[in-house]
């Protein structure tokens, strides 16, 4: 009887475990794979000059951010950022421009005006330069070059 209760239990336990593996996985495709994919009505008529998944951070606060594997979008009039948050920026909202290392790495920071997003958006692409060139060529000078 007791051998029964045992066994019963460490079905249980790993009924809970394939359980919590599952919920995981989902999470994960879903942060991963379909959150970044989603485009917005304004992505969906336009074409991209240049779209990459790469490493990036939304700065919410003074020390709080959200951040991931996430992919950029640079447009004719707008660039999008997104992971968990979409970070959607006008260019002529974006008060300057920044190439800095972060720790091992080194990236492009996005400093929107005042209340238009959030308080900076980075970047970490693998190859920066095609990013760089199009930025220049829309006007912004990038400090830290």
């Amino acid at each position: 009887m007791q051998e029964n209760r045992a066994s019963a239990g460490m079905e249980d336990q790993a009924l809970l475990v394939w359980m919590v593996l599952a919920v995981l996985a989902a999470t994960g495709y879903l942060t991963l794979v379909v959150a970044p994919s989603r485009r917005s009505l304004r992505e969906r008529g336009a074409r991209p000059l240049l779209e990459q998944r790469c490493p990036l951070r939304a700065g919410i606060g003074p020390l709080l951010y959200l951040g991931g594997f996430g992919r950029v979008a640079l447009y004719d009039d707008f660039l999008v950022a997104i992971y968990l948050m979409r970070a959607e920026l006008d260019y002529s909202d974006i008060e300057r421009v920044e190439f800095k290392r972060q720790l091992l790495r080194k990236g492009l920071y996005f400093y929107p005006r005042s209340g238009k997003g959030p308080r900076y958006v980075a970047v970490f692409p693998r190859d920066p330069g095609p990013m760089v060139m199009i930025l220049q060529a829309k006007g912004f000078s990038i400090d830290g070059l």
